[in-house]
């Protein structure tokens, strides 16, 4: 036995630890620790085992052998996750999860680290009510939502839920907090807010699995032009749109264009609207007023199935795959769904790294393998329209070369219209042929691609 599980400052120790999911080893013998007060980063492709590193030590997922010890003796493998997060390990998910139905700060509240973690106790046992208080305002303020508190988290924008998310974990004041991708989907000033907002943590130990760095490098304009000048006619047009939830007014006036065979790309901070405009055009949110007229026909008030049988394909934040189907069963609901004839061939021959995979269950896939998953899906539909909702979100590199390339071909070869929603602005730039710039629920600016400018970036996209 290694002296590591003895030494007093060892927060958490793994000794061969292997996990299989149905033949194929996502870790194997894995010997791995870290000290209290330390910031571990664990670094790797997508696919290399970092989040399942995370789920091994929060009980998501049981080791077929090993040990995961915690503090000085504490086997966590013989403990469900409930148990293991009493004891002070906290988890922040790669996609956020917050109850969208309740506020910001009830979020918070619900999850204080409480005696019981039952319902009964959840719901009714009162602890010291002005010391709730101090860590939920803490903890609010701590991840920037201090105004936002009364605002229901369902009206939250991707970032400010990862941001959410983060906050209800420090609530519970973890002794190790497991931080799975922190910056994914959020804007490139927001990733570095965050760095600056982690400094003053008080948190006591963190571990913290991801594969991208935030980026802050000089962003470069190209040459594209906005519209080829044979006058292509719209695949999409957005008139005027309004979106809200519930009360809350989030979209005024929106204007977008996009005609066949062009990217068009939505840009703007965390919070301006980009998700609502596509979950609106695909009818998951009711318009409140405006237009949405797709291939000819006014599609404003059609139901979301109506609107992916008439050609919109649509992949949203998350990708939203099933993850107990395998590759191949996911392909095929794709097209059972829309009523159209196609080949999973189509598919695999824009994403050949898919076609080993086929046998294997989507959620042990790796994030940028889930991405390629969700796209080709979306074409199985055999779409007039794509719109693609952060498609670059925790992917490494070189996946992201592969999307991109794949991109490029779903607008060159099939001639589709590529609505993009996307914050990693070298990606965007390198593909898309116009842009769309987003505040408070508005657009601001809008133009040809190549006459992009980095002094109109930082205005509208600064914080």
């Amino acid at each position: 036995m290694s002296t590591r599980t003895g030494r007093a400052d060892t927060i958490i120790y793994l000794d061969d630890v292997t996990v299989d999911y149905d033949g194929f080893k996502a870790l194997s013998r894995l010997n791995f620790y870290m000290d209290r007060r330390e910031l571990r980063v664990v670094i790797g492709p997508n696919g290399a085992g970092k989040t399942t590193l995370l789920d091994v030590i929060s009980g998501r997922v049981r080791p077929a052998s090993g040990r995961v010890i915690f503090g000085h003796h504490t086997d966590l493998t013989q403990l469900r996750e409930n148990e293991i997060a009493a004891l002070g390990v906290g988890r922040k998910f790669q996609t956020p999860s917050v109850f969208v139905n309740l506020t910001v700060r009830e979020n918070v509240e619900l999850s204080l680290r409480r005696a019981s973690k039952g319902v009964f106790a959840t719901l009714f046992e009162r602890g010291d009510v002005d010391d709730d208080r101090r860590r939920i305002d803490g903890a609010l303020e701590q991840v920037g939502l201090a105004a936002k508190g009364g605002v229901l988290a369902g009206a939250l924008s991707h970032g400010e839920k990862q941001w959410l998310e983060i906050g209800m974990v420090m609530a519970q004041d973890p002794e190790l907090l497991l931080v799975d991708e922190p910056v994914a989907g959020m804007t490139t000033w927001s990733s570095c807010a965050s760095s600056a907002r982690r400094s003053r943590c008080s948190i006591r130990a963190r571990s913290c699995a991801r594969d991208r760095w935030s980026r802050c490098s000089v962003i470069r304009a190209c040459s594209r032009s906005i519209w080829d000048s044979d006058g292509s006619r719209h695949m999409l047009s957005v008139e005027r749109l309004g979106a809200a939830y519930g009360e809350s007014q989030v979209l005024w006036d929106v204007d977008v264009e996009v005609p066949s065979g062009r990217v068009v790309c939505l840009m703007g901070r965390n919070g301006m609207g980009k998700t609502t405009v596509l979950k609106t055009i695909m009818g998951l949110l009711p318009a409140r007023g405006g237009r949405v007229t797709f291939d000819g026909a006014d599609i404003t008030r059609w139901s979301p199935d109506r609107r992916a049988r008439a050609g919109i394909g649509y992949v949203p934040q998350g990708r939203e795959i099933f993850p107990h189907l395998t590759v191949a069963e996911n392909l095929r609901m794709a097209y059972l769904g829309c009523g159209r004839e196609s080949r999973l061939t189509d598919a695999l021959d824009l994403f050949p790294a898919l076609k080993p995979l086929l046998a294997r269950k989507g959620g042990v896939l790796s994030g940028g393998e889930q991405q390629m998953l969700a796209i080709g899906r979306a074409l199985l539909t055999r779409p007039k329209l794509l719109m693609l909702d952060e498609p670059t979100e925790g992917i490494q590199p070189s996946i992201i070369l592969e999307i991109e390339d794949a991109i490029r071909r779903i607008k060159t070869e099939m001639g589709l219209a590529v609505l993009l929603v996307e914050q990693y602005l070298d990606f965007a730039e390198r593909l898309a042929d116009s842009y769309v710039i987003m505040a408070k629920g508005a657009v601001v600016a809008r133009g040809n691609t190549g006459d992009l400018k980095v002094e109109a970036l930082r205005h509208h996209l600064a914080v």
